[in-house]
C-alpha cells in the first residue's frame, strides 16, 4: 500500500467514525475508550476476497464502527442477511441507492440496542 494510499484509508476510516458519532455500532460505548476498529459485516475471508468485489467487501456499509472485538463479533452476516446487504451495496455503488451513513449507523445501533433488551417469553 502506497503512502497515498494508506493516508486516504485512514481519513476515511476516521470519516467513518465521525459518522457513527465516535460510538460503537453494536453497544453504543464510546469508541476512544476501547480498540476502535471497523468489522466487516460480510466477512473479509479469503474466499470473499476472491468472490467479492473488493468496492463491495470494503465499503462503508460493510465496515462498521465498533470498539472491541466482542462487538465485532456480533455484526458477522451470513446467508440470505448478507446476500441483501451485498446486493444494497452494489445499488449504492452503482448510484441506484443513496445512504446516510450517520442514519445508518444509528439504526444498527438502534437494531443491537432492541435485541439486548428484547424478553422471550
Amino acid at each position: 500500500m502506497t503512502n497515498a494510499a494508506k493516508i486516504e484509508a485512514n481519513d476515511r476510516r476516521e470519516e467513518q467514525f465521525a459518522a457513527a458519532e465516535w460510538k460503537c455500532c453494536v453497544c453504543g460505548g464510546w469508541l476512544r475508550e476501547g480498540v476502535p476498529q471497523l468489522a466487516h459485516r460480510v466477512l473479509n475471508s479469503k474466499h470473499n476476497r476472491a468472490t467479492i468485489d473488493e468496492a463491495v467487501l470494503h465499503s462503508t456499509l460493510n465496515t462498521i464502527p465498533v470498539c472491541s472485538l466482542d462487538c465485532n463479533g456480533l455484526l458477522i452476516l451470513h446467508g440470505p442477511e448478507a446476500d441483501a446487504l451485498l446486493a444494497r451495496i452494489e445499488r449504492v455503488i452503482s448510484g441506484e441507492e443513496s445512504v446516510d451513513l450517520r442514519a445508518y449507523y444509528s439504526e444498527l445501533r438502534e437494531q443491537f440496542y432492541r435485541k439486548r433488551f428484547t424478553v422471550y417469553r
